[in-house]
């Protein structure tokens, strides 16, 4: 299936995850973790042309390195392929997706944007897709682990 629009195929659906090409693509993952402590980020791998982020969100509040916020976008930053936060998540489950930089705008889960995830001891490793139709899911690749205090 080459040019796939992955949204038509969300939408078509109503659901968060559709089969593709064998493989479980989700628009977001649901996280239960630990409600206070660390989270690693292990940013693997990127897609130089558009600034990949990864959007973190929790419906009754997330608080990150002492700010707070239901949403938080995190920025990879060149060189520093590795980055430890303090968070404290008031319900105790986060939702993960991917996100890109464009014209100065942030997106999220429209086009072809995917993400297919794999369990890795204390954390999961995720390959994204962005915006365009090369689904390749390796626009963004990184790992989150959760560690408790």
């Amino acid at each position: 299936m080459k040019n796939t629009i992955i949204a038509d195929l969300f939408q078509q659906t109503n659901q968060d995850y559709v089969e593709y090409e064998g493989k479980m693509v989700f628009r977001v993952d649901r996280v239960n973790v630990p409600k206070k402590g660390k989270i690693k980020i292990i940013w693997e791998k990127y897609n130089n042309s558009r600034e990949q982020i990864i959007q973190l969100y929790d419906h009754k509040g997330l608080s990150i390195d002492g700010e707070t916020s239901k949403l938080f976008n995190i920025w990879h930053v060149k060189n520093k392929n590795e980055v430890v936060l303090d968070y404290y998540s008031k319900s105790g489950t986060v939702i993960v997706n991917n996100a890109w930089e464009y014209d100065g705008e942030v997106n999220s889960m429209i086009g072809s944007a995917g993400m297919i995830f794999e369990d890795i001891p204390n954390g999961r490793r995720y390959r994204c897709n962005d915006v365009y139709p090369d689904v390749d899911f390796e626009d963004l690749v990184f790992s989150l682990y959760w560690e408790n205090p």
